[in-house]
């Protein structure tokens, strides 16, 4: 009977001597390459789910120009195409390089550690700044902006845009977004077209 009594002493015992569980711990952003490392997976989705909250934003508005004949993508040099054109990469980059947006590493990944309101300001604030070169270079040679640039919605939003010789990154997701909308509109009206004139 005495050996019962012992055992949930013994437990509490055991149990209050046991070392207490790892905190995640948060890294120096400058370290790692968020951007490629897949390692990283789990944060860039968290990034670009916040962004495309903030933007309203969808993945295939890139895919569709990046995709591009003029643009001759390979699978060797699709990825690094495609993050010099996506916004959402470019924002990315701003956030982690600077700190504004903690990391956190735990024993089997790595997540976001700040709020979702902290990224998503920080993703409002860094869309202000100037896009890359390599995104404004890389557009202007795709046939979809070449094909649409002089419609009038896409037209007015890119003189208004272009009037101070800078381009932020906001104003890049906007035009990019127009091109998508504006493309698919006339592709679905090409559909009608044609089972129309069946």
């Amino acid at each position: 009977m005495k050996k019962l009594f012992m055992l949930p002493a013994l437990a509490i015992l055991f149990a209050g001597c046991s070392s207490p569980l790892p905190e995640n711990k948060i890294i120096d952003n400058n370290v790692y390459n968020i951007e490629d490392d897949r390692s990283f997976l789990l944060v860039r989705i968290q990034f670009e789910n916040a962004f495309n909250d903030v933007f309203n934003y969808s993945e295939s508005t890139i895919t569709e120009l990046v995709t591009d004949p003029q643009l001759h993508i390979d699978k060797d040099n699709y990825r690094i195409i495609y993050s010099q054109m996506d916004p959402r990469f470019a924002v990315m980059e701003k956030c982690f390089k600077d700190g504004s947006i903690k990391i956190e590493q735990s024993s089997d990944d790595f997540r976001i550690h700040s709020s979702t309101e902290e990224v998503k300001n920080c993703i409002l604030s860094k869309s202000n700044e100037p896009i890359n070169d390599s995104a404004i270079t890389l557009l202007n040679r795709t046939d979809l902006f070449n094909q649409l640039k002089n419609t009038p919605p896409l037209r007015e939003k890119i003189n208004s845009y272009k009037a101070d010789g800078i381009i932020s990154i906001k104003e890049y997701t906007d035009i990019v977004q127009t091109i998508y909308s504006i493309g698919a509109a006339k592709k679905e009206q090409k559909v009608k077209d044609v089972i129309k004139n069946l």
